[in-house]
């Protein structure tokens, strides 16, 4: 049986040479409750600095990135601050002065890929590299583009996410704002987190 997911610290953050590094630590998988969700905006508000030129995310656990939001904070009395921290995560990778780049292996689900697709680099689309070398090929490419000037990376940096941040925020909105009004006070998704979290199969009503 895996470990339970523990409550404790989440996420670390660690800054070396103008890259900090952005640690998921939440056993077994990195599944984004909304706690871990508070733990990991935080962070990137504090990387949000002239100081830091490039954020690695990356997963200290063996089998996942991040295996998503968590079922059980979809309830209706957890939905609403969930998606408050989904929403403001999105803004912050979208609107961060430093390059984002997310370091992915394993599981990368639901929530936990739309935080890596968020990021500017993402290692399941820019590179592949084996899994015992990602981190290293991360913080290299990370190390290289700290190298340039902070000013000239920062408004690079903005202008390739400029056209972009807009169209994915009301995009994010249009999704919450349908979750919220159709999915959420359904029956079916009452019964589908009933399900998950009962560990059986769902009994769809349609409705």
């Amino acid at each position: 049986m895996p470990a339970p997911e523990s409550p404790s610290r989440a996420v670390r953050v660690g800054v070396l040479d103008g890259v900090a590094r952005i640690s998921l630590e939440r056993p077994p998988l990195n599944v984004l409750d909304t706690d871990m969700l508070r733990q990991l905006n935080e962070a990137l508000r504090q990387c949000d600095r002239t100081s830091i030129r490039v954020v690695v995310l990356a997963s200290a656990l063996p089998r996942a990135f991040s295996a998503g939001v968590d079922v059980a904070d979809h309830v209706p009395d957890r939905l609403d601050a969930m998606l408050a921290e989904v929403r403001e995560n999105a803004r912050l990778l979208l609107n961060l002065g430093p390059v984002t780049l997310a370091a992915i292996h394993g599981s990368t689900l639901g929530g936990g890929a739309e935080v890596a697709l968020l990021c500017d680099l993402v290692g399941l689309v820019s590179r592949v590299v084996p899994r015992n070398r990602l981190l290293d090929a991360a913080e290299g490419r990370a190390r290289e583009l700290a190298a340039f000037s902070g000013v000239a990376l920062r408004a690079l940096t903005a202008a390739a996410r400029r056209q972009r941040a807009a169209a994915v925020l009301q995009r994010v909105d249009a999704a919450i704002a349908t979750y919220r009004t159709t999915i959420a006070p359904s029956h079916d998704a009452d019964e589908g987190i009933r399900a998950f979290l009962e560990k059986r199969a769902p009994v769809w009503g349609h409705h």
